[in-house]
């Protein structure tokens, strides 16, 4: 199963510890490079900018126009740039938090895995992952 994550889902995997359960459940994991840039940022936990620093072998990052669109534009880069990489590359699901992201990626045929549920910080909360995605939100 292919996966494109936007920038929260990985910061909070990163937070708990759980970065691993990525690649047991998913084939594939990419992030288009605002996201890689998101968290590489200043403003990230230092954890977050060491893993992405040396991001470990299955985390593929893509670089992805950026085209105007009156929906996409309302969302953040990174929220943008992943729903467009899941678009070309035909990924399986797309792993995004923010309701109004998740909103767009459904309207554009995309199957969407809320991850807001990571905020607990707590690895019980990694449980997001193993539930059946929707295609609703």
């Amino acid at each position: 199963m292919k996966a494109v994550s936007d920038t929260s889902p990985l910061s909070y995997l990163v937070l708990i510890g759980q970065t691993d359960l990525l690649p047991k459940v998913f084939t594939a994991v990419r992030i288009p490079d605002e996201v890689r840039a998101e968290l590489a940022s200043s403003r990230a936990p230092s954890a977050i900018q060491e893993w992405i620093g040396q991001p470990p072998p299955w985390l593929v990052i893509d670089s992805t126009a950026l085209p105007a669109d009156a929906v996409l534009d309302r969302l953040h880069a990174g929220e943008r740039a992943a729903i467009l990489l899941a678009e070309r590359m035909g990924a399986d699901i797309v792993l995004l938090d923010e309701k109004a992201a998740r909103r767009v990626a459904v309207g554009r045929g995309l199957r969407v895995r809320d991850c807001s549920v990571c905020y607990a910080r707590r690895p019980a909360a990694a449980s997001w992952i193993f539930r059946r995605p929707s295609r609703h939100s």
